[in-house]
């Protein structure tokens, strides 16, 4: 053998050159890490830092105004009191109803379009392209967008009802308590609909046209093809973008503090917005960053689940 040579002995190889024997996978190992080091030194700062840090406060009586130096450790206090908060579990309920009713609409209208774009249209890419549109939206703009179009004044949406009859005065949909969470619910739904929508597409054009066939012989009509063919096949993808979905909702701050900034009567007053509000309106950042860690813990378990009906339908 020569002087620079490659021995493979089961899985492990080595090099030796020179006379000096170099395990390749442990140089890979060295040359893997030298790439993932630098984004883990970051995340470490940007992310486990910060998250770090808001644990601990979580267990401090800690207010920003507090100049006295009274902030001290409480242990779980804030965490009892968040369990007498009757305000915590109506912002809880809140996050809950907001993002049912974002992943209800959004799915019923992002699964109609999937459908009809599911056909052979005329002018079928340009409505595919336009209806992803909102996806690509950022979420300031959307709210900014639907300030107008719901505004009690002057929106298009009340000029709108009102021509056709549905209402007898303009209303405001976004300063009525009763109407504000349906609002948000309608202007989130715009914004996220395309992700069924391309999602569910997606699986439609997976269905093998020899089911169709085959039931349509067997004299199924339309709701028959749709119930024992399209929606068996879909159910999986449609179990993961909603819980997906689901979980994105209860992040979601930006929308609803642009549009009502938890308003009306605190209607819209969802988790993350009654967080904020906490931490750095009331300035008590121990109480805030307490819920912050429960918001976490819940958010764990969801993701938790979907990765594990993520996992199970990978391992089938």
């Amino acid at each position: 053998m020569g002087e620079n040579t490659v021995i493979a002995a089961g899985e492990q190889r080595s090099l030796r050159v020179s006379g000096m024997h170099v395990s390749v996978h442990g140089r890979e190992r060295r040359f893997f890490t030298s790439l993932i080091l630098p984004a883990l030194v970051i995340m470490a700062f940007t992310i486990g830092f910060p998250l770090a840090s808001g644990v601990r406060l979580g267990f401090f009586r800690y207010f920003l105004t507090d100049i006295t130096g009274e902030n001290r450790f409480i242990g779980l206090g804030n965490f009892a009191n968040l369990l007498r908060d009757r305000a915590f579990y109506v912002s809880f309920y809140r996050t809950v109803e907001y993002a049912a009713g974002v992943v209800v609409l959004s799915f019923i209208i992002g699964f109609a379009l999937a459908l009809l774009l599911n056909q052979d249209i005329h002018m079928r890419g340009v409505f595919r392209s336009l209806f992803l549109v909102p996806w690509i939206v950022p979420y300031v703009v959307v709210s900014l967008l639907f300030m107008w179009i719901l505004n009690a004044n002057y929106g298009v949406f009340n000029v709108i009802l009102s021509n056709i009859g549905l209402i007898k005065h303009f209303r405001g949909w976004l300063i009525e308590p009763r109407l504000a969470m349906p609002s948000v619910i309608l202007a989130t739904a715009w914004k996220t609909y395309p992700f069924f929508m391309l999602m569910l597409l997606a699986g439609l054009q997976t269905v093998p046209a020899e089911q169709y066939e085959a039931a349509t012989i067997d004299g199924a009509g339309v709701i028959q093809r749709f119930l024992y063919v399209t929606w068996p096949n879909l159910r999986e993808i449609i179990m993961i973008v909603t819980l997906l979905e689901f979980i994105w909702e209860f992040q979601n701050f930006t929308l609803i503090w642009v549009l009502t900034k938890g308003g009306p009567i605190d209607a819209t007053n969802i988790w993350p917005v009654h967080i904020y509000k906490t931490a750095f309106k009331e300035f008590n950042m121990g109480y805030g960053s307490a819920m912050g860690v429960l918001w976490l813990v819940f958010l764990l378990i969801f993701s938790l689940g979907y990765i594990r009906v993520v996992g199970g339908k990978e391992a089938e």
